[in-house]
């Protein structure tokens, strides 16, 4: 493997055969040729070329270079094949060996979620119940934890739902999880769209002209992207991301893999089409992150640096998405035990709209940040906290699974 592309290719094949493997097993089957398919996969990505930190050298179809740190990618698909091969008790054994305090960690956990099922339950995915991967696009979703999290998921007495910012379909939420369908409903975009379960991709509507504004915008991109010396920035951090009525466009990542003349090169071009498109009479605000351009429809006095009105899309919030959902799928939280979880300060606003719609609101954050938990707190919620996603989808598994 020498081409970034190759990496992509076999987290993609990987996210085939763990869909297949985490089926197979809920059904109490045995499929050992996905886990040799599995072994090949992790074979190749420990035999590609690294340096002494262990970063993958890899190269763009422009010979140029792309450092890629796959953590991620290498340690679920190990975890994977651990749990397939040696089962669940060696693979908690591993997790305690990996994670320090986690048995002790796991307990309180169990013991705060209880024995009774919950009536509803919304979660974020990155960091919350998925580990942290350096690219949107590779951070498949393990096999266990797909079957952990499906195994919880069919005690929800009303539709599970995994609530995530980034966006639902072409290179999103819907292609990277594994979990069997249809089980868990899938909402991108803060909520705001989401997959049903016959398949069919349903939103809220946007503001007048944002759709058409975001549509011209994403073809500009497109067509920039085209060009040889452009591709490479789909290839690298959160990728090219076109969710709804936002998207999200990596100029470079954290291992400054593009050469500074080429990001500022090609920031500068994207920085140009929302010149012209503001020209054309569609207002876009570029919010320039360090490595990302957030591009969101704004007011003309948002896009040359004023207030927003409060109406703007972007103030929506993953609570305003929760709600949204709320009413789509027609579930009832007044009265019912609610579960939230989430591991950023983005994911509070779930917690404060669960609240706001009467449910019995309990939480899990995965941080450690003494801020972010105080927060919580203040929120009124039951809540408890866990440093790592690993503890949590165990701990949902062994509380309630059936």
């Amino acid at each position: 493997m020498e081409r970034v592309t190759e990496f992509y290719q076999l987290m993609d094949e990987s996210r085939m055969i763990r869909r297949d493997m985490a089926t197979s097993y809920l059904k109490k089957m045995v499929q050992p040729t996905h886990l040799e398919f599995l072994k090949r996969i992790a074979a190749t990505l420990c035999t590609a070329p690294r340096d002494q930190e262990g970063v993958l050298h890899l190269r763009d179809e422009q010979g140029r270079s792309v450092l890629v740190k796959d953590d991620y990618e290498t340690s679920e698909l190990q975890k994977d094949i651990l749990f397939f091969e040696q089962g669940e008790v060696r693979f908690l054994q591993y997790l305690s060996e990996l994670h320090t305090g986690f048995g002790e960690e796991l307990q309180q956990v169990c013991d705060f979620l209880g024995s009774e099922p919950y009536d509803a339950f919304f979660t974020d995915r990155d960091g919350t119940v998925n580990n942290y991967c350096g690219r949107y696009r590779s951070s498949v979703q393990s096999a266990y934890n797909a079957v952990y999290l499906s195994r919880f998921g069919r005690t929800v007495r009303q539709t599970p739902v995994i609530l995530t910012a980034a966006p639902l379909m072409e290179t999103g939420i819907r292609e990277l999880c594994v979990m069997p369908e249809p089980l868990f409903l899938l909402a991108g975009s803060k909520g705001g769209e989401y997959c049903s379960f016959e398949g069919q991709r349903l939103s809220r509507p946007l503001p007048a002209g944002v759709a058409e504004a975001m549509e011209a915008l994403n073809a500009r991109l497109e067509e920039l992207l085209q060009h040889p010396e452009n591709q490479v920035f789909t290839q690298i951090g959160s990728g090219f991301q076109k969710k709804l009525g936002e998207t999200t466009l990596s100029y470079q990542d954290v291992f400054g893999s593009i050469p500074e003349r080429d990001s500022r090169r090609f920031s500068e071009a994207v920085h140009r089409i929302v010149s012209d498109m503001r020209s054309d009479g569609h207002s876009i605000r570029v919010e320039d992150t360090g490595k990302d351009l957030e591009l969101i429809p704004a007011s003309s006095s948002e896009a040359d640096g004023g207030h927003s009105n409060g109406d703007e899309l972007s103030h929506f919030t993953k609570g305003d998405g929760l709600r949204f959902l709320v009413q789509e799928l027609k579930l009832l939280l007044t009265g019912k035990r609610v579960l939230v979880c989430g591991d950023t300060e983005s994911d509070l606003p779930m917690v404060e709209a669960a609240l706001s719609l009467g449910g019995e609101v309990s939480t899990v954050f995965a941080t450690s940040d003494k801020d972010l938990r105080r927060r919580v707190h203040e929120t009124g919620a039951r809540c408890e906290f866990v440093s790592t996603p690993d503890v949590l989808v165990a701990a949902l598994d062994r509380s309630l699974a059936v």
